[in-house]
C-alpha cells in the first residue's frame, strides 16, 4: 500500500471572520479567509498574485480565541486538511465548496498591548 496524505499549511494574513453556529448541535464555528501571495519575475517584471483560502475551525478552543483575540489583518499560521462539500442554494444550483478544515492556528505577528493570551495550539 502507498502512502498518502492530506495536508495544507498556509501562512497569510487574516481578511474577514465569520462566527456560526452548527446546525443541528448548535456548536460554534469560525470561517476565517486567509490571504496568501505569490511573487514571480515575468520579463523582468515582479508579479504578484493574491489567493484567498477558505479556513473552517471547529475547536472549541480555537473558535473563543479566534472570537475573543482575532481581528482582520493578523498574520497567521494554519495547518490542516482539505474538504470539499456540495450544497444547493434556495435557486435549486449546485454550489461547490473546497476550504482548509483547520487542526492548528498560529498567531506570527507580534501582540497588540492588550494583554492577549497565546494561541492554542491544537484542537481539543
Amino acid at each position: 500500500m502507498t502512502y498518502t496524505r492530506n495536508e495544507v499549511d498556509l501562512i497569510g494574513h487574516i481578511g474577514r471572520i465569520e462566527h456560526k453556529q452548527r446546525d443541528g448541535n448548535g456548536k460554534d464555528y469560525a470561517i476565517l479567509s486567509i490571504a496568501t501571495n505569490e511573487n514571480w519575475k515575468k520579463d523582468g517584471e515582479t508579479q504578484e498574485r493574491t489567493d484567498w483560502h477558505r479556513v473552517a475551525v471547529f475547536a472549541p478552543r480555537t473558535v473563543k480565541f479566534i472570537r475573543d483575540y482575532l481581528k482582520t489583518g493578523r498574520y497567521v499560521a494554519v495547518r490542516g486538511s482539505l474538504d470539499y462539500y456540495d450544497y444547493e442554494d434556495e435557486g435549486g444550483h449546485k454550489t461547490y465548496v473546497t476550504q482548509v478544515l483547520c487542526n492548528r492556528l498560529d498567531v506570527l505577528d507580534r501582540r497588540p498591548e492588550s494583554d492577549e493570551p497565546a494561541a492554542p495550539g491544537d484542537n481539543d
